[in-house]
């Protein structure tokens, strides 16, 4: 961690609109370093309420090339939002920076800062990882983006959660996405912790063996998100993986904030295991899946029956989940705007999830931090290319690896709810039905 408080280091000079960083000396070692000085001039740039000229003192800086990437990603997103010019300065020039009054700057200033010092500054001995090549948008993607945009409405973060939830239902609408018919489906409510569970559950097929069983947790941050918001994208599994999905709606945020969607989500795994049966499933073929937030939730649920025992999964199906305690991977900043899942949507989503920074502690709120992934059911995890949370999924499969459990990955071109794809982009269409395939020749195992 980092030794000095990083507030006692920034300074603003209101007559020139120059923000001061004096970074002089320290050492960023990890991520939560690096999200301590990004939150601190965040913050402190938030309340001047106008973009400012940065000058940062770099000298006997040091970044461990572990992180490296992070910070000069987040040095690009704050260079993007909060600066309009940024400079590097030495002690001395900084020194008589602070001191000068009047327009301008000394100068003796550095050139443009354009990597987050991370050339000069970056640990040696550690090595540099090689920056990740980024494909192209999909122009089925693109299209879909293109509807999304030219329908006016404003970002999830410029909503109240009830006005995003509505948002949110709509938009299957904006792109005229037809729900495909299955043999049956059917409402009803399981027992929770704080009451029934809502849940839905589709049937592909008239069977005379016992089906396998998809418990799917629907995507929206926790704050959004529905069981018709999702209802064609679950048939749609249900019919390429021959198998009986069953949607369930977790209790949303901020009403009900963390843990409450994980408690009712494991609360519904449990109950839907325990019975699968007599909703013509089979309780020894039972995996659990879901997108974005409710790939969290569903990688949490693995840990959870793993470490109580039961249920026994099959399978894990994560689609770009959110598995990191903070957002500081570089595909955060990478991707932080015009991929319709932002980073100011993102971190509205985690204000209105979490309780208290406390939670970001819990394995239960990111599974990135579980100590012990052993054991778990094979998982395949499915990220966007041009995702925000591209590296949460990445990281997830990586340290599963460690763990010894099976994974794969898949990769598509970005974040979005999987039923808006669903026959407008080709690549998503894949993806879920290659999921749903693998989920089914594993059930016949």
């Amino acid at each position: 961690m980092l030794g000095i408080g990083i507030a006692e280091r920034v300074s603003y000079d209101a007559e020139r609109n120059i923000l001061f960083l004096n970074l002089e000396g320290l050492h960023v070692r990890n991520r939560d370093d690096v999200d301590r000085v990004r939150r601190v001039v965040e913050e402190r740039c938030q309340t001047i309420g106008k973009k400012v000229a940065l000058v940062v003192n770099y000298d006997n800086f040091l970044i461990d090339a572990a992180v490296s990437d992070t910070y000069a990603a987040m040095v690009r997103y704050m260079e993007t939002h909060y600066y309009t010019t940024a400079s590097r300065y030495t002690t001395s020039a900084f020194s008589e920076a602070q001191a000068r009054r009047g327009a301008g700057a000394p100068a003796c200033r550095a050139a443009y800062l354009r990597d987050g010092g991370r050339s000069a500054c970056v640990r040696r001995g550690h090595g540099r990882r090689r920056p990740r090549r980024t494909m192209p948008l999909d122009p089925q993607v693109q299209a879909v983006l293109d509807k999304i945009r030219d329908a006016g409405n404003p970002e999830y973060w410029q909503m109240t959660p009830q006005q995003a939830r509505d948002w949110h239902n709509r938009k299957a609408g904006i792109l005229d996405v037809k729900p495909e018919p299955v043999f049956k489906t059917s409402d009803r409510s399981v027992p929770g912790p704080a009451g029934g569970i809502p849940v839905r559950i589709f049937v592909p097929r008239a069977a005379a063996e016992p089906l396998p069983v998809l418990v799917w947790l629907h995507g929206g941050g926790h704050v959004v998100g529905s069981l018709d918001s999702y209802d064609a994208l679950c048939r749609q599994l249900a019919l390429q993986g021959d198998c009986i999905v069953v949607s369930v709606a977790y209790r949303l945020a901020p009403e009900h904030k963390f843990p409450a969607g994980v408690e009712d989500s494991f609360a519904a795994l449990q109950w839907i295991a325990e019975h699968a049966a007599e909703l013509g499933g089979d309780p020894n073929r039972v995996a659990i899946g879901g997108d974005s937030a409710g790939g969290n939730l569903a990688a949490v649920c693995a840990i959870l029956a793993r470490d109580a025992g039961a249920p026994k999964l099959m399978m894990q199906l994560l689609i770009y989940p959110r598995t990191a305690p903070d957002e500081e991977f570089p595909s955060h900043y990478e991707f932080a705007e015009g991929h319709l899942l932002t980073r100011k949507t993102i971190l509205w989503f985690h204000r209105h999830y979490r309780s208290s920074d406390a939670d970001r502690l819990d394995f239960r709120y990111a599974p990135l931090i579980c100590k012990d992934l052993s054991r778990l059911p094979p998982a395949l995890i499915i990220v966007g290319e041009c995702d925000p949370l591209r590296d949460d999924g990445i990281a997830y499969a990586e340290h599963l690896q460690r763990g010894r459990e099976r994974s794969g990955t898949y990769q598509l071109s970005w974040h979005g709810p999987p039923i808006l794809l669903d026959g407008w982009c080709g690549g998503c269409r894949t993806a879920c039905c290659d999921s749903s395939r693998r989920y089914s020749q594993a059930g016949v195992q």
